[in-house]
């Protein structure tokens, strides 16, 4: 839960990791009209990681302790009890599920 009128909630970091392929090294005959490599063991993988600082909000999360969520899939319904960091599990959802908070 979410009280936007109590306390401060910390911005915290959010990063992202982008691949870049180098395919300097494959060699001519690998190679495809359309830039790609016929054989992928050549490419060299270069990864960077670009984090950034999110500002802090006003508000603060509240987590629910022992709270029933009811989650519902079509004519399926699931309920679990959340811990003591509001958080809950159920079993495999595919596509979209509704929840309420009880």
């Amino acid at each position: 839960m979410f009280d936007q009128h109590a306390g401060i909630t910390p911005g915290g970091e959010e990063c992202t990791t982008l691949a870049y392929a180098d395919y300097s090294e494959c060699p001519e005959s690998q190679r495809m009209p359309d830039g790609g490599v016929i054989d992928m063991d050549c490419i060299i993988w270069t990864y960077v990681t670009e984090c950034e600082t999110l500002p802090d909000t006003q508000g603060l999360v509240i987590p629910l302790d022992g709270v029933q969520v009811l989650m519902r899939q079509l004519f399926t319904v699931r309920q679990a009890i959340t811990d003591i960091n509001g958080y809950f599990s159920t079993d495999y959802v595919r596509g979209k599920a509704r929840y309420v908070v009880q």
